[in-house]
């Protein structure tokens, strides 16, 4: 309601003379309209601005709505402050701003910040041409977003994130305002991600018959893309979407098979707020962003499945291990009996080789509850308390010299073997690494076994002669499942040193390998003094 007085002599010069029209009250919170300003006027012109009469409170206005400035780039005045884009700005102000204040003046900084090249698009708009963010963008435009989404699905690992990916970047890249993945499994298309609908209002859609009347399902069954350009071409096809239509109010539908290697994988759908012309360009570029889609939910499939497997494979490992270990236990400790008491010379043998594979069968079970453990939990559990490393050592070497009595084995021990560990745990570390070495070692040459102290650790070696390592297996020794194939020996399961490694690492030490032809095979472990018990293991014992 601001005009200039008649007396203006220039509509680039506002000035003080600026009043109400003759009978128009200004209420406090009116909207302000300029013209045709510059960045020399616009400044000038708001400090103009007085009350109607002397008295009332300084002019408050909610809504300065301001055309860009209309003088050519670095014709500013530098005494003059910039104020590029201060309608749009100010447009967005939650609260009146006085004029006159200080918090204008602040306003005005904040203005000079605005970039150069939104003043030169806002000039390029031809007069009456909506905002550019108020205008739908088309696949074109969203083109540019295509390379965001790609890079989002590169990264996403499962369909989980492939999803994801989707709903944050891939809707936009199809100009689209909500999107939904489907994907086939059991006779149905399962939901996989949707952008729009609350969490609440997808729980009917969650499972969608291949045999409903809905774009998605059609679209699965004959493999066509469905364009649905407008609400009358959705109502026309599918009548039964009516009342879904008008309460999500979109403009345009469009249904995208997701093809595979073996068959289609599922169904993309997009919503679009307003109708679409969906022409040769829009509908190549839609049916690419469903093809990447597609590529990445294949690879990421095979991801699931294959974490999917392993998962299976270690809960079925971790329940034979634990539904064996009972029964073992009373075989092994009736052996035991069995060998102290037998008499004569076959009874005895008999009861050798009883005890012999009773206690084989015992490491086999032991190693694969460690393993489905550490692959479940990613650690090991320990229980440290006070041990005697030396008396660790001779009960281990005790038991196996009655498994392995032929086999000749030296022992060197240090002179302070006193630490805080697992003593159950390092029973089986130098029991595997033993085994191992009186598996794989030459048989008529003795293994060494020997450790010392060090300031911060207690080291144990223990070596033997024989054929080395390869080179090509040595990095991969402590992997799960490796055996010594190149030697000829196939009567495990390749898990004792994989669960070495998890028990050293669980004590917060380290363990390695030295192997040639001229030394033999040499294994290093490294074991703090003391080592911290795992949280597990703390419940468990309080």
């Amino acid at each position: 309601s601001l005009v200039p007085a008649p007396n203006s002599s220039s509509t680039h010069a506002p000035s003080a003379t600026w009043t109400a029209s003759p009978g128009a009250a200004v209420p406090s919170g009116a909207a302000l309209f300029i013209s045709r300003t510059t960045t020399r006027t616009i400044a000038p012109f708001l400090s103009s601005v007085q009350p109607a009469r002397s008295g009332d409170a300084p002019l408050s206005v909610d809504c300065i709505a301001a055309t860009e400035p209309d003088v050519e780039p670095g014709a500013e005045d530098p005494q003059q402050p910039s104020v590029r884009g201060f309608g749009r700005l100010l447009q967005r102000a939650r609260e009146p701003i006085r004029l006159r204040s200080a918090r204008r003046r602040r306003v005005l900084r904040r203005h000079q910040r605005t970039t150069e090249q939104n003043r030169t698009r806002s000039l390029a708009r031809p007069p009456g041409a909506p905002h550019p963010a108020r205008v739908q963008s088309t696949p074109l435009t969203a083109a540019r977003e295509s390379r965001g989404y790609a890079a989002a699905l590169i990264s996403a690992a499962t369909r989980r994130d492939v999803g994801r990916a989707f709903v944050d970047a891939g809707v936009m890249a199809a100009g689209a305002r909500d999107g939904n993945l489907y994907l086939a499994r059991n006779g149905a298309l399962h939901l996989l991600a949707a952008s729009g609908p609350p969490e609440d209002a997808l729980v009917p859609c969650r499972v969608m018959p291949l045999s409903a009347n809905t774009p998605n399902a059609e679209v699965f069954r004959t493999l066509d893309p469905a364009w649905l350009a407008s609400p009358d071409a959705i109502e026309e096809r599918f009548p039964a979407m009516r009342e879904l239509l008008r309460a999500t109010g979109d403009g345009a539908w469009i249904a995208l098979p997701l093809p595979g290697d073996a068959g289609p994988l599922g169904v993309m759908g997009l919503q679009f707020a307003g109708p679409q012309p969906f022409d040769e360009e829009q509908r190549a570029f839609l049916v690419e962003l469903a093809g990447l889609t597609a590529r990445a939910l294949e690879r990421a499939g095979r991801h699931d499945d294959e974490r999917e497997t392993r998962s299976f494979q270690h809960r079925l490992i971790g329940i034979a291990g634990h539904e064996l270990r009972n029964p073992l236990t009373v075989v092994l400790s009736s052996a035991e009996q069995l060998a102290l008491g037998a008499s004569g010379d076959r009874d005895k043998r008999a009861a050798s080789r009883l005890l012999r594979n009773a206690r084989r069968m015992d490491r086999v079970v032991r190693d694969l509850v460690d393993y489905a453990q550490a692959q479940a939990e990613g650690r090991l559990h320990i229980a440290p308390r006070e041990v005697d490393f030396h008396e660790l050592c001779v009960r281990v070497l005790a038991s196996l010299s009655s498994v392995h009595p032929e086999r000749p084995v030296t022992y060197q021990r240090g002179e302070d073997g006193r630490g805080r560990w697992d003593p159950d745990r390092l029973e089986e570390v130098l029991e595997n690494l033993v085994v191992n070495a009186l598996k794989y070692g030459a048989p008529d040459r003795p293994v060494f076994i020997g450790w010392y102290g060090e300031p911060a650790d207690l080291v144990l070696k223990v070596h033997n002669q024989g054929p080395p390592i390869p080179a090509a297996v040595l990095p991969y020794v402590f992997d799960p499942f490796r055996r010594g194939e190149e030697h000829g020996v196939r009567d495990s399961m390749g898990l004792g040193l994989y669960i070495v490694r998890q028990i050293v690492d669980a004590h917060g030490g380290r363990v390695e390998v030295r192997s040639d032809q001229e030394t033999g095979t040499t294994f290093v472990v490294r074991l703090p003094f003391a080592a911290a018990a795992t949280a597990a293991a703390r419940d468990l014992a309080s």
